[in-house]
């Protein structure tokens, strides 16, 4: 052999490969559909294992207040709120309510949290809203909610403080559980308690959801 000859090397199994053939012609010719096509099933799976690992709820219950709820204190509110659950409507085998909390003070110091709750009422997450009078008069929520003539007719509820919050230190939730949530909410620092109008959007907005709040806030007041 030639020294000088170059050395021809046997092409290897892949390029005679009538599969790696195709494959690298189905790269050449649907390459985007590919890549687009993978970048939609990933962001399908990390949806569905993100919604897979939220907590279920059978009901969505907001406080906005200058308390600053303790994770055990948020805990025992939640569970008094399911405890008063009509039902189990998601059919988890517990009623499970789930507690959101906007810390606002009344001294200015909040304005970033007063406006994330603005936009979060606006979300329609939410239609059972427990809120500080400072909150109830700076936030314009008797605008958002439903006016108690409309669920009480002329006979209004004893906790009635205008004509759309009642006190919560005054309605049969705060009584039945007193124990648990007498410490959180002194009957001497009062807070209100709001049924929202149904929204446009989020689950206020669906009739069946909507509903389950009502039914919720319903119970709350008592008699």
């Amino acid at each position: 052999m030639d020294p000088k000859e170059p050395i021809q090397n046997p092409p290897s199994p892949a390029q005679n490969s009538k599969f790696f053939k195709w494959l690298d012609n189905l790269w050449y010719h649907y390459k985007w559909h590919i890549i687009i096509g993978l970048f939609v099933l990933f962001t399908v799976t990390v949806c569905v294992v993100q919604c897979a690992k939220q907590e279920k709820y059978d009901a969505l219950v907001v406080y906005a207040g200058n308390r600053i709820l303790s994770a055990e204190e948020s805990k025992e509110i939640s569970h008094a709120l399911g405890e008063t659950l009509a039902q189990d409507y998601d059919k988890d085998g517990k009623k499970n309510a789930q507690l959101v909390t906007f810390t606002i003070f009344s001294d200015g110091r909040s304005a970033d949290a007063e406006r994330d709750l603005s936009n979060y009422f606006s979300t329609g997450e939410s239609s059972v809203w427990l809120v500080s009078p400072y909150v109830y008069e700076n936030s314009g929520l008797s605008d958002r909610a439903v006016p108690l003539s409309e669920l009480f007719g002329a006979q209004m509820p004893s906790g009635a403080v205008d004509g759309v919050a009642v006190c919560l230190q005054k309605t049969a939730f705060y009584r039945q559980f007193s124990s648990a949530i007498g410490q959180i909410f002194p009957e001497d620092q009062p807070v209100y308690l709001l049924l929202g109008k149904p929204t446009v959007f989020g689950k206020a907005a669906a009739g069946e959801q909507y509903d389950r709040g009502k039914q919720l806030y319903l119970s709350m007041v008592g008699n």
